[in-house]
């Protein structure tokens, strides 16, 4: 089988357009219903001040909403403007992670458009309309296209290329979301193996020493992305304590996210870790674990048949909407047809398992956070996003005839 087969650049192009002018229409629609005071003040106040955000409180974000705020001398519309730039980056890099991982353009411009308009959409994760989160930052969506782009140069370029820019890019991705710190760290000492292993080391050298730089230009300016001492217990303290309240009415006099220290003595007296909660009092530990994974079906259930993403829609065509959509993924996933993309067109992707390992990396802390702490987007959004490529990029392998992936 030959590479290009089953790949039509043609009609790629006509789908990447269509999704493209799809994605559009529905920022357009999103623009009207977003509020800031659903974002996270702080970050807001921080970049209407100009004022710096530390390493491991979302820095590039902060940035990014800056540069709107002084585009448009107005925080609602800075805000808007910088939840439209980060949904339609995001909408790109999932038609490209999705293209990369399967071949097929088809499902490639389901997943970038389901991405906009369904729970999982950054204006819907800023709108109480969203069942997914009370109250999150749209930096865990920033952060997401960051850990594609990554992803993507890892499985289209030869190594050690490849794993310097992905190491760049999820470098760029911890200063949105400081966890994915170690999948960076993996990708830049993978980078230097095989790039002074390689005799001569070629050109392998140069996109070393780029990363190199820009590592050390963004810890002098800003900082390592380590989060700050605590900052996990006192997270999942408030989280743990939301949802006892959740449970126990009685057990909640006070302000959880002013007296969290209060709740971490209740619940686990004399813990000063989430590893010691676990070991002093396993008990509630374990029941707190049981009730994000309980809720954590619920919300990923509610993403997928909630098209909050259309704020400005009538409830019946948003139904009407999501039953197309439904309709129109059985249709690309019950066909063989589709599915028998070329693998040889992105052979990284398929032939080792560099990619799988630093989306293992990549993964793991915010699938920990998802747990421990709260299901909320900014920790589903990256482990959903990156684990649906994996699993269809899987289904595609396996569904080719034995003869053809010999062929390869």
């Amino acid at each position: 089988m030959s590479c290009g087969a089953n790949f039509h650049p043609l009609r790629a192009r006509q789908y990447l357009v269509g999704t493209a002018t799809v994605s559009v229409a529905v920022v357009a629609m999103q623009w009207t219903g977003l509020r800031p005071a659903a974002d996270d003040p702080t970050l807001l106040s921080w970049a209407a001040a100009g004022q710096q955000a530390q390493p491991d409180w979302s820095p590039l974000y902060v940035l990014l909403l800056r540069g709107a705020y002084l585009l448009c001398g107005d925080t609602l519309d800075a805000f808007r403007v910088a939840v439209a730039v980060i949904s339609l980056s995001g909408c790109a890099m999932v038609y490209g992670w999705i293209l990369q991982c399967t071949a097929n353009v088809r499902l490639a411009a389901f997943a970038a458009i389901f991405y906009l308009t369904s729970g999982f959409s950054p204006a819907a994760s800023t709108t109480e309309q969203s069942h997914l989160l009370i109250v999150s930052s749209v930096a865990g969506h920033f952060a997401l296209c960051f850990v594609l782009i990554a992803l993507i140069c890892l499985g289209r370029l030869a190594r050690p290329t490849g794993l310097a820019l992905c190491s760049t890019f999820l470098l760029l991705a911890t200063y949105c979301r400081p966890e994915f710190l170690l999948a960076s760290g993996v990708c830049l000492l993978a980078s230097c193996v095989v790039t002074f292993r390689t005799r001569p080391p070629g050109a392998g050298v140069a996109y070393l020493l780029m990363a190199a730089v820009i590592w050390i230009a963004l810890a002098s300016y800003w900082g390592l992305p380590v989060p700050s001492p605590g900052r996990g217990f006192v997270a999942f303290s408030q989280h743990a304590g939301l949802g006892f309240c959740a449970v126990y009415d009685a057990f909640c006099p006070t302000n959880l996210w002013e007296n969290h220290a209060a709740y971490a003595a209740k619940l686990f007296p004399g813990a000063t870790s989430i590893s010691t909660a676990l070991m002093r009092d396993p008990l509630p530990f374990m029941e707190h674990v049981g009730r994000n994974i309980a809720i954590s079906s619920v919300n990923l259930v509610t993403g997928v048949v909630d098209f909050a993403g259309l704020l400005n829609i009538p409830t019946m065509f948003k139904a009407a909407f999501g039953a197309a959509m439904l309709v129109w993924l059985g249709l690309i996933c019950f066909r063989t047809e589709p599915l028998r993309g070329d693998a040889q067109c992105h052979p990284k992707g398929k032939s080792d398992r560099t990619p799988l390992i630093v989306a293992a990396f990549a993964i793991a802390p915010q699938f920990a956070n998802w747990l421990l702490l709260y299901p909320r987007l900014h920790y589903m959004v990256v482990p959903v996003a990156v684990s649906a490529g994996l699993v269809l990029a899987r289904r595609r392998i396996v569904a080719q005839p034995a003869g053809a992936a010999a062929a390869h």
